[in-house]
């Protein structure tokens, strides 16, 4: 440990620091920014993975290694053994010591320490975690991180949201000029955390780290958050499913993300970023890595409505009737009603969604007609009903204390 702590104070950077920690574990490693860019590796490493070298002569882990890396989720794997853990290889003592390097709570790096054909010991593991700190304040030392002049605050996306601009045409100019790929469809996506006085100080790793998911010269500090112009094209590869690998990148940093609906005028982008701030809040609210807008319209809706009337007044009376029913004799008839409207073409779904037989959904349905007197035969009723359950949800109203 002395050796690595005297190397960290001779401030000669990262590569000596490797080296060091190559000598001191006896074994190959390579460490790489969350781009899988290499930012510093022991010799021998160049013959355990395979790299690949841009025109300006930056090095990068190679594609069968990193969807290698995806595929078997190390890293996910990894932040879940308490951010260090061995990655065990078919072959005899061929196994990885992988680790995550953090600053500020900012995943910024990985740690790859190769077995190459000779057996960790136990003193291994132990050093693992002082080396992965000491990495941690060498990057923060690193210029690797400040933020560039094309990642410096964009007075046009600025002016976009303070509503500065209104003119179509100048905008296609300004977006000319800025060398923007044309594209019919925009999102806006800001991005937080509830630890919001500390969040700027955050701003470049973030950055930094995003790049492989978002564009980030489309990126600008607003309001103590980071906004991100997207293309709706993008969106749909970064919330694709719950579990992404950006959804994933957002949890482990305790990051939250809000998302407007597509858009196609630039000059009314205060209007959905207004959406996508709504969708950062409720995610906080829920502990949710993400929300789009438009997956939850109707809680927005339900907050709009209860900002100016009663909820109970829009919500059509048989299901309040049922709801004091269900208060009584504990049948869950707004849940059955709920998923029964919401599978309309599958029953079965429904069913096996409320984990009952489908006999009993169709008896409680039809006891459901029977104290209500309705039919559910036309949409509109359906809607009325359907959208009067959720309204309930999102208001938390206890209906027996009406």
């Amino acid at each position: 440990m002395q050796k690595l702590f005297d190397t960290i104070y001779s401030n000669q950077g990262l590569q000596p620091l490797i080296d060091t920690a190559t000598e001191i574990f006896g074994h190959p490693m390579l460490l790489h920014d969350s781009n899988f860019k290499v930012l510093a590796l022991s010799q021998d490493a160049v013959n355990i993975v395979e790299l690949t070298e841009d025109k300006n002569g930056d090095k990068y882990v190679n594609a069968n290694t990193i969807s290698f890396i995806r595929d078997n989720h190390i890293y996910s794997k990894t932040r879940s053994q308490g951010y260090s853990q061995y990655v065990r290889k078919s072959e005899r003592f061929n196994g990885t010591l992988s680790t995550i390097i953090q600053i500020q709570g900012i995943e910024v790096a990985q740690l790859a320490i190769y077995e190459a054909g000779k057996q960790f010991q136990e003193i291994d593991f132990k050093l693992i975690e002082p080396l992965r700190k000491l990495l941690s304040i060498e990057l923060q030392k690193n210029d690797f991180f400040s933020i560039s002049k094309n990642l410096l605050p964009n007075y046009f996306l600025t002016d976009l949201l303070d509503k500065k601009i209104h003119d179509e045409d100048s905008i296609r100019k300004r977006l000319n000029y800025l060398q923007w790929p044309s594209t019919e469809t925009y999102q806006i996506m800001i991005i937080s955390n509830k630890l919001s006085n500390t969040f700027e100080s955050k701003i470049p790793f973030i950055i930094q780290s995003l790049q492989s998911f978002i564009p980030s010269d489309k990126c600008i500090v607003y309001k103590n958050e980071l906004v991100v112009f997207i293309d709706n094209s993008i969106s749909l590869s970064l919330f694709q499913e719950s579990g992404s690998e950006f959804t994933e990148y957002l949890s482990a940093n305790a990051l939250f993300a809000g998302v407007s609906i597509p858009f196609t005028r630039l000059s009314e982008s205060r209007k959905y970023y207004n959406q996508a701030l709504k969708a950062s809040e409720f995610a906080q609210r829920n502990n949710q890595p993400f929300c789009l807008y438009e997956k939850n319209m109707l809680y927005f809706l339900t907050e709009l409505i209860s900002s100016h009337s009663e909820i109970i007044d829009f919500c059509h009376p048989a299901v309040i009737y049922l709801a004091k029913e269900e208060g009584s004799n504990g049948t869950p008839f707004l849940e059955t009603l709920k998923y029964y409207l919401y599978y309309t073409n599958s029953p079965n779904e429904a069913a096996s969604t409320l984990c009952v037989h489908r006999n009993t959904l169709f008896y409680r349905i039809n006891k459901i007609k029977e104290l209500t007197g309705v039919n559910l035969d036309n949409a509109e009723e359906r809607l009325q009903i359907y959208l009067s359950i959720k309204l309930l949800e999102f208001s938390n109203i206890n209906i027996a204390n009406l």
